[in-house]
């Protein structure tokens, strides 16, 4: 598989690849918001597919405003709170790596 980077249209192509996998998706950012994301990720989990999802421990992720990260814990999904994690990245299907700088 070689490298490819986008510069446009970012979030369909994250959007995209989340939603045709079919294996796993293993998600380490340091903040969570995007309630469309979230959303894919929890139809890939109710789908069987294994999600993981690791946050940093703060206000944006644990918050009052945050995402219902039990939803994804109640369908079979893993979400960890960190102290810190500096880059963010999203391995799918144990060989797509999409990294944001």
């Amino acid at each position: 598989m070689g490298v490819k980077a986008y510069f446009e249209n970012i979030h369909q192509v994250i959007l995209q690849q989340v939603k045709s996998a079919n294996q796993e998706i293993n998600v380490a950012v340091a903040w969570f918001t995007d309630r469309q994301l979230f959303d894919a990720l929890c139809e890939r989990a109710m789908k069987g597919v294994k999600v993981s999802v690791a946050l940093i421990d703060d206000e944006i992720n644990c918050g009052a405003n945050r995402l219902n990260f039990a939803k994804l814990q109640n369908l079979k999904g893993t979400v960890t709170f960190l102290e810190s994690k500096n880059t963010p990245e999203c391995i799918i299907n144990f060989a797509l790596l999409i990294k944001m700088w």
